[in-house]
């Protein structure tokens, strides 16, 4: 009787993931290059209920997204890589109308069987979360379908991700960057900037030589300072707050460049901003050199008429040297790359100043950005 309840077992288990069909990461991700410029980056499969395989890129035990304890997440990647092949994969109990996270856990096999490095198959639905795909799994059993290891980062430039809009913003490359989106990818020669304490957390920014930057995201513990990820911890007996991940990071120092950083991008802030989220330690990689710093730029008088000379000030810092020269460049006219250049000087300390000249015609837009180099040669814009 034992026996025949087994295959009884098996047989449903198989019945029930049959319903199911079983697709491509690259179908759900792929969207082709017109619906990209219109805006339109949303899976084709939103909404439908599918079955999917990939190798395992994350250790969902070190996830630190979820303050409240309702979900938990992980990456799929195909074996075979290339554009639009990773997908982000969470169980999310709100999300499904499950009982709670630990029961789904239990029914998904997800933390037993989404070990990094695992071909999983698994049941889910396909949503999304502020322009980022995700994958839901539901009360179904994943099954480890073969061995793999983590996959080798996609090399990508942060111009494929986001763009510098010229005057201090950043913009989303939906067109080149979607096909990122869930994939592990390395960039490389990147700067440190904006770095921003926030409680036991940091927000920063990688920044390459043209002035294009993309956020840190700390989905992973590692990077994250707090308990978030302590679930593996609680369901195996321990207490709350007993976190996977105990050592505290705190990154880089502003403008400390960078060999490379690997991490899964994502999308986030309302289809505004991809991030990469780093997984490990060894995700960011020895620093090179460290050119100088510029921050605190400033304008005097913010509204100028016509015919007045507008000051531009900023702090420059070098961390082991000292600022060799610095240039102001500025031109006349929305988009306009006709550069002017103005050489600063150093004022007083580590302040330094140029003039724009005023443009003789009301209502002109003036474009402008700074130069900086230290006494290495090493140079930032």
């Amino acid at each position: 009787m034992k026996f025949l309840f087994t295959v009884l077992a098996m047989v449903s288990l198989t019945a029930l993931q049959a319903q199911y069909p079983l697709v491509e990461i690259y179908d759900i991700q792929y969207r082709d290059e017109a619906s990209l410029a219109a805006g339109d980056d949303l899976s084709l499969y939103e909404g439908d209920t599918v079955r999917i395989q990939g190798v395992v890129t994350f250790d969902p035990c070190d996830y630190a997204l979820s303050s409240t304890g309702s979900r938990m997440g992980t990456w799929l990647q195909d074996t075979d890589g290339g554009p639009f092949s990773g997908v982000h994969v969470l169980i999310d109990f709100p999300a499904i109308g499950y009982a709670d996270l630990e029961s789904l856990n239990a029914a998904t096999l997800f933390v037993d069987n989404f070990q990094v490095g695992n071909i999983v198959e698994c049941t889910g639905i396909v949503s999304t979360f502020e322009g980022n795909t995700q994958f839901w799994l539901i009360p179904v059993e994943s099954e480890i379908v073969g061995f793999s290891t983590l996959p080798s980062p996609d090399p990508a430039a942060i111009e494929e991700l986001m763009v510098s809009d010229g005057a201090g913003g950043q913009v989303i490359n939906t067109i080149d960057g979607e096909q990122y989106e869930g994939r592990y990818i390395e960039l490389t020669n990147v700067f440190v900037t904006d770095v921003t304490p926030s409680g036991l957390r940091w927000f920063w920014y990688l920044q390459d030589a043209a002035g294009n930057k993309i956020q840190i995201r700390d989905v992973s513990g590692h990077f994250r300072n707090d308990t978030y990820d302590d679930e593996c911890n609680i369901w195996a007996g321990g207490a709350a707050g007993e976190t996977n991940t105990p050592d505290i990071y705190t990154p880089p120092a502003i403008g400390t460049n960078l060999s490379y950083v690997r991490g899964m991008i994502l999308e986030f802030s309302a289809e505004t901003q991809y991030a990469i989220a780093p997984l490990s330690l060894e995700d960011i990689g020895p620093a090179l050199s460290s050119p100088p710093v510029i921050t605190d730029i400033t304008r005097t008088p913010v509204v100028a008429t016509p015919d007045e000379e507008v000051t531009i000030s900023a702090t420059i810092t070098d961390l082991d040297g000292t600022v060799a020269s610095a240039n102001l460049y500025y031109s006349y006219g929305i988009g306009a790359t006709d550069w002017n250049l103005q050489v600063m000087t150093n004022t007083a300390g580590d302040t330094w100043q140029g003039g724009i000249p005023g443009p003789g015609v009301d209502s002109t837009y003036v474009n402008y950005y700074i130069e900086a180099f230290d006494n290495a040669g090493n140079s930032i814009t």
